[in-house]
Formats: C-alpha cells, sequence, structure tokens
C-alpha cells in the first residue's frame, strides 16, 4: 500500500470527523473514514485496522472532551487529586463537568508525572479495551450515570497551574478513586484483572 496515499486518508479522515464529531455516531465517522479511504484508491478492508479505529475513536473523544489537567497528589489508597480546567468555557465550567472530565481523564489520557507525582497511564490503553468501553460509554457518562460514583470531592482550587497565570478561568480539585473504577471496568469485562495470565 502506498503509505503516502494513507497518510492523506487519514488527514482527511480525522478532517471530517472533526467537522461532524457533535453530530454523528462513531458508526458514521466509520463511514466517513471509509470513504474518504475509497476516492483515494485505499480499500475500507485495508483500513479495517482495528488499533488504528481504535485510534481515531479515542482522538475523537479527546477533542470532544478538551480539559486540561495536572496531578497534585496520588495516595496509597488509588485515590488521585488532580487541578482540571477547561480553556474553552472559562468561568462557565462547572464543578460537576470538572468531576465528570476528571473520570474521564483517568480512564482516557492519563495523568502525567509532577508535583511529585508518579505518572497515571490511562485505564484504557489498549484497542480491545477502548472498543469495549465504548459499548457502555453512553451509559456510563449520562447525567446520573456511573461515573459519578468515582469521584470523591470537588472544590475549586486555591493553587492555580503556572500555564494558567492571572486568566480568569474556574479550575477545580477533583478526587477520583482509580481503583474502584479499575474494579468496575473488569466487573464489566472491559479490561482484564491485574493478575490474570499469573
Amino acid at each position: 500500500m502506498n503509505k503516502v496515499v494513507l497518510f492523506i486518508c487519514l488527514l482527511l479522515a480525522l478532517f471530517n470527523t472533526t467537522v461532524a464529531q457533535e453530530v454523528i455516531s462513531t458508526q458514521a465517522s466509520a463511514y466517513i473514514i471509509s470513504k474518504s479511504c475509497d476516492n483515494y484508491g485505499v480499500s475500507s478492508k485495508q483500513f479495517n485496522n482495528q488499533a488504528l479505529r481504535s485510534d481515531l475513536v479515542l482522538m475523537r473523544t479527546k477533542r470532544k472532551f478538551r480539559y486540561q489537567v495536572e496531578c497534585c497528589s496520588v495516595d496509597v489508597t488509588g485515590l488521585i487529586s488532580i487541578r482540571i480546567w477547561r480553556s474553552t468555557r472559562f468561568k462557565r465550567y462547572s464543578y460537576r463537568q470538572a468531576s465528570r472530565d476528571a473520570v474521564h481523564a483517568i480512564l482516557f489520557s492519563g495523568v502525567s508525572g509532577k508535583n511529585g507525582c508518579v505518572t497515571q497511564k490511562p485505564l484504557l490503553s489498549t484497542p480491545k479495551s477502548l472498543d469495549a468501553f465504548k459499548k457502555i460509554e453512553n451509559d456510563f457518562f449520562s447525567k446520573n450515570g456511573e461515573w459519578s460514583k468515582y469521584t470523591r470531592e470537588a472544590s475549586v482550587a486555591t493553587t492555580l497551574p503556572q500555564q494558567i497565570g492571572d486568566k480568569k478561568w474556574k479550575v477545580y480539585k477533583v478526587s477520583i478513586s482509580k481503583d474502584l473504577l479499575r474494579k468496575y471496568l473488569e466487573e464489566q469485562k472491559v479490561i482484564k484483572t491485574l493478575n490474570s495470565g499469573f
């Protein structure tokens, strides 16, 4: 396969998905990707790679949330405290949205090591786990979804991240129980248990 053609196909697919991300489903996004590839001589079958499709879904999900996080602390019980904010919402950013975004970060993007924190890898780190979670994602992140069970507290942060400076953005400090969230994902057969295979 011509790698240049495939790369162009991927860029077009991502562009089209970005434009339509708020109004179409993942299935419709996959259709757009396939059509873009077909137009450039790359068959849908060639493009239908599970890992690549999962990467596209993950990128689309991250664009939708658009938060930024900074680690505050990680304790031995698996409780992670982070500062979180959205540059696109400014003062309209609510504590409930911040809590939801914090859970999303633990699932999809992880948290970089800083302030003495060890880097936290995302719980959904494989194509298989991303595909499995997609089946329950809407219910999980719904208004009364399971996500709210894994945040312990959310308050306006008194210490702001350096990159914000004097901007009047709402920054929250949120604590998430990563271990309990991991257990839930294991029970839902989204990820394997830590001791599986031993």
